[in-house]
């Protein structure tokens, strides 16, 4: 009997250990089917969950050939797939189809925009001076007073979503016309023509001596800022090294016309002046050639009235006489009146303390006319 009873029990045991098993082997399939992601010529749509509308509006005017790339639920599967060409003429539904069988349609609406087929430089700036745009010529001219245009660098505007190469800020050689293409939204392209001429300056004149070209200015600026004209120019404000320069400059300056009352120094006894390349800025009393006021210079005076001259330079101070200065002395310049006088000007008409053609220290704020020496 109780044999029996062991054999029932063991059996209830089996029945009951394969029940439980069958029952662990019991998978729990996804219901997952959203369109997690639809994109279209690169433009990702918005995706209404609750109305299941997916919408996209892409830059261009035929969508009848669209290739979309979509992304989907972990384990689900859609229809049509990703990757396959649609016509989005009208929506086009997509059925995403959960790992459990059971279904979502999606209504995909496609949007075309129109492109911009502009394609126009609207603006070019060269040295500060803007140039004029002949849109049906396709050609843009500008005028510059620089003399070097091997190096210059335009600053751009073209049409709204269109581009331009070469790009805005880039230097180019202008010494040719340098052709721009500027391509509009929607790929189409309209080459320019540029063309960069030097203009005439009526206010500068040219004279030459010992094999050197120099440049008399009739624009008054300050000291610095006729130095960077003067750099501009390819030179620098002009550097006396002997008697025979100094008389050179000194003679193109009186047959060139100049009014004295528009390049006056008030500071200098209210003589009028052209700025020369000399200063001593850096160091009050180290007195440097610095033409183009870059760099520390070479020096060529050091001291006031009583100063001396450096690496046997030429100096032509003002002085109590006439003559060919003597480097010695005596002179009454420079004086650095008041304590602001720092740059070299060459007198036109004399001034209290000196003859026309000699030097003066003078405040570098002074507008003045000057003399450049192109390298």
């Amino acid at each position: 009997m109780r044999l029996n009873q062991l054999f029932i029990s063991l059996g209830l045991f089996l029945i009951l250990f394969s029940c439980n098993e069958d029952e662990s082997k019991i998978v729990v399939q996804s219901n997952a089917k959203e369109v997690t992601k639809f994109v279209v010529n690169g433009v990702q749509g918005t995706i209404d969950v609750n109305t299941n509308k997916i919408s996209v509006s892409v830059t261009t005017t035929d969508v009848t050939n669209l290739v979309p790339t979509i992304e989907i639920s972990d384990k689900a599967t859609i229809n049509p797939k990703s990757g396959v060409a649609q016509d989005f003429s009208n929506p086009v539904s997509y059925t995403v189809t959960a790992e459990d069988g059971s279904t979502k349609i999606y209504s995909v609406s496609v949007t075309g925009q129109s492109v911009s087929n502009a394609k126009e430089i609207t603006k070019f700036v060269v040295d500060g001076v803007q140039g004029t745009v002949d849109r049906n010529a396709n050609k843009v001219s500008v005028l510059v007073t620089v003399t070097d245009v091997t190096n210059l660098i335009p600053t751009i505007e073209v049409s709204d979503k269109a581009t331009i190469n070469p790009k805005s800020g880039i230097a180019q050689d202008f010494s040719n016309p340098v052709s721009y293409v500027v391509t509009a939204e929607d790929g189409s392209t309209k080459t320019f023509s540029v063309s960069v001429t030097i203009q005439a300056n009526t206010n500068i004149s040219s004279f030459t001596h010992n094999g050197k070209t120099y440049e008399i200015v009739q624009e008054a600026k300050s000291w610095k800022d006729a130095a960077a004209f003067a750099v501009t120019r390819g030179g620098f404000l002009a550097e006396i090294n002997d008697q025979q320069e100094q008389d050179a400059i000194f003679q193109a300056l009186n047959n060139a016309n100049i009014t004295p009352n528009n390049t006056v120094a008030p500071d200098g006894g209210g003589g009028s002046y052209v700025w020369l390349g000399g200063n001593d800025i850096g160091t009050g009393g180290n007195w440097v050639w610095n033409g183009n006021n870059q760099g520390t210079g070479t020096p060529f005076w050091s001291g006031a009235t009583t100063g001396n001259v450096v690496n046997n330079s030429y100096v032509n101070w003002g002085r109590p006489t006439n003559g060919a200065p003597n480097p010695n002395g005596p002179f009454n310049e420079p004086d650095n009146f008041n304590g602001a006088q720092d740059a070299l000007g060459l007198s036109l008409n004399g001034w209290p303390l000196g003859f026309a053609g000699q030097w003066n220290d003078v405040d570098e704020t002074n507008r003045l006319f000057f003399v450049i020496e192109l390298n």
